[in-house]
């Protein structure tokens, strides 16, 4: 049994690092890719020479333009790839105390109309408690994924104005941009 346990072990382990070796090359290969890609191609725009120029011309004044544009636009590639800084949160609390307080009050009315306020208070305290708590963590998301959506918005800003400061720098030169 012990022989049959090792082989097994041995087997998964060969399997494994044949994968893990697979998945390094893939990675290489994709990182090559990338360094191959032309500016225009990295930016999503596509560059039509207006007057035949030749693929080392276009590339030359693809290179030159994107420099330009990064500059004359403030566009930083890295900073528009890092995700928003974490903001340190205040986190909400006192949802279900609150919510305990306002359903104790309801529930004492409505118990010492039934006839039993100390039981109507704490049904209603225990109900308040549930509705504020599930409010608390619903304020808590939204806040959560609000600066992750504004760094998402001013990233688009960002590229926006890196595409369209690429654009003017190219039909300059007599290239269709799009």
């Amino acid at each position: 049994m012990n022989r049959i346990s090792a082989g097994l072990f041995f087997v998964t382990v060969i399997a494994m690092a044949g994968q893990l070796a697979h998945s390094d090359q893939t990675a290489s290969a994709d990182a090559i890719a990338a360094v191959d890609k032309s500016p225009s191609q990295v930016i999503g725009v596509y560059v039509f020479g207006k007057k035949d120029q030749s693929a080392a011309t276009q590339s030359t004044d693809e290179k030159a333009c994107f420099k330009s544009a990064k500059t004359a636009s403030g566009y930083d590639q890295a900073m528009a790839d890092a995700s928003a800084p974490a903001q340190p949160q205040q986190k909400a609390s006192g949802g279900r105390a609150r919510g305990a307080v306002g359903g104790a009050l309801v529930g004492t009315a409505i118990g010492a109309v039934a006839g039993d306020a100390g039981k109507g208070a704490a049904i209603g305290a225990t109900t308040g408690a549930l509705s504020g708590g599930a409010q608390q963590r619903q304020t808590r998301r939204a806040q959560a994924a609000k600066p992750a959506k504004e760094a998402e918005q001013k990233k688009a800003a960002a590229l926006a104005e890196l595409k369209r400061a690429f654009g003017a720098c190219m039909e300059s030169k007599d290239y269709s941009v799009r």
